[in-house]
């Protein structure tokens, strides 16, 4: 079975963030222990939470707090044919890389990258329409981005020179211009809590 390395980016700051980004990694980790095929590739990007260590396979410091470094840095550092980019606040349903791998398989002829965060086609400005009963977009948002290896290499590395909030906005504009669309999973598969506040001890 083909290899998918999760690429993990620890980077937000609070003791509720933090503790948000440990219970999305610990639910990654826990679905790693069951299947043998995912590698979880942790970079901590200039924060002080070293307990991250412990619950994946490969872990990095990354001093220069570079968020658009620190996703290029695991990249470098992933074996997986697929890669897929989350941000630390993403929490993902056991079948969401199995979907999101046999979506990209079923269409080896198109330019698509795979997300199983939902976007309405009724109310993104991105939409193209659907395949299968699958939604395509020209954009989604980079939160949460399953690819092939050579996708990402294709379409280039994250640039390093922007502003963070600019990094995916960036690399979403270069995926348009080399022609790949995003394809969604049916159902949500990922749920992305965003900047919903969890009191402490919260059970994710």
């Amino acid at each position: 079975m083909k290899k998918v390395s999760i690429i993990f980016v620890h980077y937000s700051d609070g003791i509720v963030k933090s503790y948000t980004g440990h219970g999305c990694l610990r639910r990654f980790w826990q679905l790693a222990a069951k299947d043998s095929f995912l590698e979880i590739v942790v970079v901590n990007n200039g924060k002080k939470d070293q307990h991250f260590k412990e619950i994946c396979h490969k872990y990095f410091d990354n001093p220069s707090n570079n968020f658009a470094h620190a996703r290029n840095l695991g990249f470098d550092n992933s074996i997986g044919e697929y890669v897929c980019f989350v941000d630390n606040d993403i929490y993902p349903d056991r079948m969401f890389w199995y979907q999101c791998r046999e979506l990209l398989e079923k269409y080896p002829d198109k330019k698509y990258i795979a997300t199983s965060i939902w976007t309405s086609p009724h109310i993104s400005k991105y939409s193209k329409g659907e395949i299968d009963g699958h939604v395509l977009n020209s954009r989604s948002g980079s939160n949460c981005l399953f690819m092939k290896r050579e996708t990402f290499l294709d379409i280039g590395r994250f640039d390093e020179t922007l502003p963070v909030h600019q990094v995916g906005v960036d690399f979403c504009d270069r995926q348009i211009q080399k022609g790949y669309l995003v394809i969604h999973t049916e159902p949500i598969l990922a749920r992305d809590l965003g900047i919903r506040k969890f009191p402490y001890g919260h059970n994710l």
